[in-house]
């Protein structure tokens, strides 16, 4: 709750000093919405792949809870939503979310977007 709370500021704070430079339909709300909605597509893989990551190293994965790498998801996740808001229209998004994939394939390449935290460490490990 607190980083939807932290990512609501950071939103109204930039779309109310920047607002053009979001494309046609892109508000504080859909934004938020989208943030939140990429985090839920890739938690569970991320808690999978770490948990694999951790067995092939001999530890223990039962402690890995999504409170150690959530926060770096929701970094990454709104920084790519920010990146679609920028390039694309809002419409445009929601008929083919496919559109964001490049700005995803670029972060975990280290531009940006890079995933920081936890989650960038386990990527710079790979």
């Amino acid at each position: 709750m607190i980083y939807r709370i932290l990512l609501f500021s950071l939103i109204i704070s930039t779309v109310n000093t920047s607002a053009l430079a979001y494309q046609d339909g892109w508000t504080a709300t859909n934004i938020m919405d989208m943030t939140d909605s990429c985090v839920a597509s890739i938690i569970d893989p991320v808690r999978q792949g770490l948990s694999k990551k951790m067995q092939s190293q001999g530890k223990d994965p039962s402690g890995v809870s999504e409170d150690m790498f959530k926060p770096s998801l929701t970094d990454l996740c709104a920084c790519i939503t920010f990146r679609a808001a920028g390039t694309y229209e809002y419409e445009k998004v929601i008929a083919d979310p496919r559109l964001t994939q490049g700005f995803m394939t670029e972060a975990i390449r280290g531009g940006e977007c890079k995933p920081a935290g936890l989650l960038g460490k386990i990527i710079q490990q790979q």
